[in-house]
């Protein structure tokens, strides 16, 4: 019967071992089984990390939180802009903006970051919502979940080092146990939507099918190019962004929306606004958006193309 020798490492020493054929036939089989065992465990680690890594990534904050919202009782002294990886908190007392990204969500947590000065600092803000529902105002109820950051604002980003592991299961340090956390009610921005002055009047316009744009202070009125007109109603407003709604489009039950981000544009020869489109459509060349004559329209829901850079129009004299 064949032998072979087989040596054996283990640590720093070395033992001797004659195996038959038989044995070595075995033995191989076994330490392919091993083989095939560790790399499905390494692939299935691989795939997790990289699961984690993408969650963390596309960290999306909740369409029903995108918008403007103002703290009850508070609604002149600051204000957040909730985007959909982003919350923007500005501070109207000392004329303070913090920008957070959005690094983790589990439900309705979310694990926020912004950089800091020095920058061997990173700024923390673990955030929870409640919905309030429509009465007496629709809002929520925010809850902050880990310590107290610079000050004891319930916005204030808390300081650690940059090489500290940042996840929800330990910077939110209040999540769980029985210290008080601090809680503000917010309700979401109003109605309220008017043109710029600077904005109002009657403009030559790139679009193809349409004579002229005149803007009042709360309608856009397109002249188009059959001879018919269509009126627009400012019905939301947060900055340049705007929401614009013709009630009951074409005698239907439906009404028609468009959304836009205006920019004027300062430093060009021929032309004196960019009027960025921010949704899809299906009428008036896919520009108009059609939605139910009784459903509310908010900016950053209904805008379904508010984080792309949009499809611009311009207007000039």
């Amino acid at each position: 019967m064949d032998e072979w020798l087989y040596w054996v490492v283990r640590k720093h020493s070395v033992e001797h071992r004659f195996l038959s054929s038989e044995d070595h036939t075995i033995m191989q089989l076994n330490s392919q089984m091993e083989m095939r065992a560790t790399l499905l465990g390494l692939i299935f680690i691989t795939l997790m990390t990289l699961d984690m890594v993408l969650c963390r990534q596309s960290c999306n904050i909740s369409p029903k939180l995108r918008d403007k919202w103002f703290f009850k009782d508070r609604k002149n002294k600051g204000f957040m802009r909730i985007r959909a990886h982003a919350l923007i908190y500005v501070n109207k007392e000392n004329n303070t903006k913090i920008r957070y990204k959005c690094l983790e969500r589990r439900g309705n947590i979310y694990l926020l970051r912004t950089h800091r000065t020095p920058k061997i600092k990173n700024g923390v803000l673990c955030l929870g919502f409640s919905y309030l529902g429509v009465s007496p105002y629709e809002g929520y109820g925010m809850l902050r979940l880990n310590s107290n950051g610079d000050s004891f604002s319930l916005i204030s980003p808390k300081p650690v080092n940059r090489n500290t592991p940042i996840e929800i299961d330990t910077s939110c340090d209040l999540l769980y146990g029985s210290r008080r956390q601090a809680f503000a009610f917010i309700r979401r921005a109003g109605s309220g939507c008017r043109f710029p002055k600077k904005l109002r009047g009657e403009w030559d316009i790139t679009y193809i099918h349409a004579l002229k744009a005149i803007f009042t202070p709360k309608t856009l009125i397109y002249h188009l190019v059959d001879r018919s007109t269509l009126s627009l109603h400012c019905d939301k407003r947060d900055g340049n962004l705007f929401l614009l709604r013709a009630k009951n489009y074409n005698n239907s039950t439906m009404d028609a929306i468009v959304c836009f981000k205006i920019t004027p544009l300062t430093g060009s020869a021929y032309y004196s606004y960019e009027l960025s489109r921010l949704n899809s459509g299906h009428e008036l060349d896919n520009q108009l958006r059609l939605i139910p004559a009784d459903e509310t329209a908010h900016i950053h829901q209904t805008c379904n193309w508010i984080d792309s850079p949009g499809r611009p129009e311009f207007l000039y004299h």
